[in-house]
């Protein structure tokens, strides 16, 4: 009979409680062949190494919203665009109906932190920084003097500030980090007026100058079509000059979905300097019920006039003159 140490039962309890004096015993004292010793001993080591890995792996703590950096917390928080008021011109008339900015348009949500100075972005659009572009407007034009400014043509050209300021406020600008994705380079930027010179903003103020990106789905080019279109609303006594920018000041890309946009500004009372234009020698009678311009002899004329551009397809006027490059327009400026 073999002595109690030597019971494969004890053994086996030893290995799984303390598994030293377990193999000790299995080889020291057990009965077993040495191919059952070498395999107790795998198991036990397998075992061993099993628990070892399983310990070192184990859950780790689930990250939860408590515990996110008050920066994270702060940038998963939309930001959303408020309207504001930023003229200085005292009210207008009231403007009609039908020219009021619809308020079932819903304004998109610009979802990037201002903290930095950077653009705001609206999905694929481009808002400014509110904060570094409040807006401002030009003081010498009202609702009764538009006609004597911004609806002649060639007056925004005597007071548009030269390149080289722009150039430089753009570089300031961006240099502190008045940017769109961290891109510095300011051939990437329009360094455009808030609200526009046609439509009584600013020439030089940096609250009315912001670097708009051209890389945006819908950036600088198409801001100007809008531009383009309330000018000519408020020239044509269509919208009164306060509520046209208000509402490029506030959020141009409403505006835009509200009037819509055309390529250049067309409703001018004539040239900036000159009195209102009147017949001349080779100025032919057209008819004033269809609404058209008068005829000139030539596109110099004509735009020395007030008149043109006038495009192929869309303008009677049109035919009227010859289209030298072929272009599809005649009488461009």
């Amino acid at each position: 009979m073999h002595p109690v140490y030597r019971k494969p039962w004890l053994i086996v309890l030893s290995l799984v409680v303390f598994f030293p004096v377990g193999l000790y015993l299995v080889w020291k004292t057990s009965p077993w062949s040495p191919r059952g010793r070498w395999t107790a001993t795998g198991i036990t080591a397998g075992l061993f190494l099993v628990s070892l890995i399983a310990g070192a792996t184990g859950p780790s703590t689930p990250t939860t919203p408590d515990a996110a950096t008050p920066a994270a917390q702060a940038a998963s928080v939309p930001q959303t665009t408020v309207p504001r008021t930023t003229v200085s011109e005292s009210p207008t008339s009231a403007p009609s109906s039908s020219a009021t900015p619809a308020k079932t348009a819903k304004p998109p949500v610009a979802h990037k932190a201002a903290g930095r100075g950077e653009v705001l972005l609206a999905g694929g659009i481009v808002l400014p920084n509110r904060s570094r572009t409040p807006s401002a407007t030009n003081p010498n034009v009202t609702q009764a003097t538009i006609h004597r400014t911004i609806c002649l043509t060639g007056y925004t050209s005597t007071i548009r500030p030269s390149s080289s300021y722009t150039t430089s406020l753009k570089v300031q600008q961006l240099a502190t980090g008045y940017t769109w994705h961290g891109d510095r380079n300011t051939s990437d930027y329009e360094e455009d007026h808030l609200v526009s010179l046609e439509l009584g903003g600013s020439p030089a103020s940096p609250k009315n100058l912001w670097p708009e990106p051209y890389a945006a789905a819908e950036g600088a080019k198409v801001k100007d079509l809008v531009e383009n279109k309330l000018h000519d609303l408020v020239c044509a006594g269509s919208l009164s000059l306060r509520t046209a920018q208000q509402a490029i000041a506030t959020n141009w890309w409403r505006a835009y979905q509200t009037y819509g946009g055309i390529g250049v500004p067309r409703v001018f009372d004539g040239a900036y300097g000159q009195p209102k234009p009147t017949a001349t020698h080779t100025q032919t009678q057209t008819s004033t019920s269809g609404g058209l311009d008068p005829r000139f002899g030539t596109c110099k004329e004509a735009i020395a006039n007030g008149y043109g551009p006038y495009y192929r397809g869309s303008d009677p006027e049109y035919d009227w003159y010859r289209d030298s490059d072929s272009d599809g327009v005649v009488c461009e400026r």
